[in-house]
């Protein structure tokens, strides 16, 4: 992306997909790329990759940076369901949570963060019953869905959209804070003390999430706010990431990186180093 104009740059939608697949009709044409290739605009790396046991990549991530840069919006999403449903889920929320985040990011003008806080939260309910929809229309076995994590940047404030256990992270005066709690049945070990981070990995039910987008009527997201300073890193990331590294790991290497590109990189070289075993995407900003 380094040789687009630079207007192009700062107001870009990016959706992560492979350069052989056909975006249908409707769908704004966003750029694409083959999926094991880092993307890094400056303001935001990205990258996303199968893992070594996976044939395909039911991750997708999308990205949307506002011309001044002070309104960004990075969303990560996992599809679940079996290959080519869980493919086909993720790939639809994030391209309409993309087309419909390009109508109103323009829109927006201080004091109005309620407003657009909502009509984020109701489009991501709209998505999700389409997605139901689809599910009970063509009676797919396996019913087909998503995680979410979507992090919103609004000047002084982040705001956290959330479904399962895709995660996102703030790097703050060299403290990693968890922005969002995964719903799954292992968090609710942990915070019964039945279950040790240490173990929890080894579970049976280590991958069965609570929520999802998609998997049932009017399932809604965990919306959150936060206050946002100059120097803030932000990460947002698949549970490919964090089946790998502990969150005392993941700061370790953020404390040796101060840009966004080197911080995905590394991590993802790590994810390698530790059999990356599931699909793992990894976005990163600093804001300032």
């Amino acid at each position: 992306m380094d040789n687009q104009p630079e207007e192009k740059q700062m107001n870009t939608a990016f959706l992560a997909a492979k350069k052989t697949q056909r975006i249908p009709d409707g769908i704004p044409d966003h750029e694409s790329a083959d999926s094991s290739t880092l993307q890094d605009n400056s303001a935001i790396a990205a990258i996303s990759h199968p893992g070594f046991y996976r044939t395909a990549n039911e991750d997708c991530y999308g990205y949307h940076i506002s011309r001044d840069g002070q309104i960004r919006l990075l969303a990560v999403a996992d599809g679940i369901g079996g290959h080519s449903n869980g493919d086909r889920a993720s790939k639809l929320l994030i391209r309409d949570i993309l087309t419909f985040w390009r109508k109103i990011c323009d829109s927006f003008s201080p004091g109005r963060e309620e407003e657009i806080i909502d009509r984020l939260k109701q489009e991501l309910l709209r998505i999700n019953n389409k997605i139901y929809a689809i599910n009970v229309a063509t009676g797919i076995k396996v019913s087909m869905g998503s995680t979410l994590a979507l992090l919103l940047l609004l000047p002084g404030k982040a705001v956290t959209f959330h479904a399962g256990d895709s995660r996102i992270y703030r790097f703050r005066n060299e403290t990693l804070m968890p922005l969002t709690e995964d719903h799954s049945y292992i968090t609710e070990f942990l915070k019964t003390g039945t279950l040790t981070k240490e173990k929890a990995h080894e579970h049976p039910l280590a991958h069965v999430i609570l929520r999802a987008i998609g998997t049932t009527a009017d399932s809604e997201v965990e919306v959150n706010c936060y206050d946002l300073e100059s120097g803030d890193i932000f990460l947002v990331c698949s549970d490919g990431l964090t089946e790998h590294l502990l969150d005392d790991q993941i700061r370790d290497f953020m404390l040796k990186h101060d840009s966004p590109h080197s911080i995905a990189k590394e991590l993802l070289q790590k994810t390698f180093c530790n059999g990356a075993h599931d699909n793992v995407t990894i976005l990163c900003t600093k804001y300032s």
